[in-house]
């Protein structure tokens, strides 16, 4: 194959896109609430266990590892699957812009009011783990008293109104995005409502063989 050849297939390729068939049903705001829930129960024995190292192992390195897997669980999932287990309980996953699937960089973006509060959170628990009462704690309630640490309790509560605002959003907006769908370029629509079709070429709009 010539050199010719090569750049007519290359200028080909780069001009493929894909048509938009049906009309994308967005996923609004209860909807995306129940997957929410959903998803908090299937993460409800890991917080049981963070709760337990606090109490009884007092380990740095456990604390550290529930904390990354809180941490990637959604930007993984959605990345790779289109969706958290709770969406995938509803049948609505995230898509980019063109309603392809996301990537990891789309996911990581969506997902900055919730990533943020759980790395505000790991510092305040390990200067939990770093203060002189941590040892005697034994119960929920003094580790409430030891964890009163005044920088990351005020960055949290800017960051959990964050998080209502992104939220909120989703009840308003047309297309039921929230502040992250919009930092992100993303969208949460129903499985099925629609497809894509087979790649086109730009410039002449038909299919390719």
């Amino acid at each position: 194959m010539s050199k010719t050849e090569f750049s007519v297939i290359d200028d080909e390729l780069l001009g493929l896109k894909k048509k938009l068939i049906g009309e994308p049903r967005y996923a609004g705001f209860w909807t995306r609430v129940v997957a929410a829930i959903v998803d908090g129960f299937i993460l409800l024995p890991v917080m049981g266990l963070m709760l337990y190292n606090v109490l009884s192992l007092k380990s740095v390195a456990l604390v550290l590892l529930v904390q990354l897997l809180t941490v990637i669980y959604k930007p993984f999932m959605e990345s790779q699957y289109g969706a958290t287990l709770g969406k995938m309980a509803l049948g609505i996953k995230v898509v980019d812009d063109n309603f392809a699937p996301i990537t990891l960089k789309h996911a990581l973006l969506r997902d900055l009011p919730w990533l943020l509060p759980q790395i505000n959170t790991t510092i305040g628990v390990m200067l939990v783990y770093l203060s002189t009462g941590f040892n005697d704690l034994n119960s929920f309630a003094t580790f409430n008293g030891v964890y009163d640490e005044p920088v990351t309790s005020t960055i949290g509560v800017g960051l959990w109104i964050l998080q209502i605002i992104a939220v909120v959003m989703v009840a308003f907006d047309a297309r039921k995005q929230g502040l992250h769908d919009c930092l992100a370029s993303t969208f949460v629509v129903f499985k099925g409502s629609y497809r894509l079709s087979e790649d086109t070429n730009i410039t002449t709009g038909e299919g390719l063989p």
